[in-house]
């Protein structure tokens, strides 16, 4: 998950930080989160909670390879 929240709403981007921590995921970089489990309905959720243009400014996709995959493993005890 890659987000980049327009400065107007730096409360819903704390906000929605926050809640990226609650669910568990990993932060690789500051707007940078990582999860091995499916979390898109969760993203939506939290998306129109804090009214967040999901399509401008928050991405979602799988990758085969990530960076960190030795730590990221760890997080989540896998």
């Amino acid at each position: 998950i890659i987000y980049d929240i327009p400065l107007a709403q730096k409360k819903a981007a704390d906000a929605f930080r926050v809640k990226m921590k609650d669910l568990g995921l990993y932060q690789l970089q500051k707007s940078v989160w990582v999860s091995p489990y499916e979390c898109l309905a969760e993203l939506e959720f939290l998306c129109s909670i804090f009214d967040i243009d999901m399509d401008k400014n928050v991405f979602y996709f799988k990758s085969p390879e990530i960076p960190k995959e030795h730590k990221i493993k760890k997080w989540f005890d896998l």
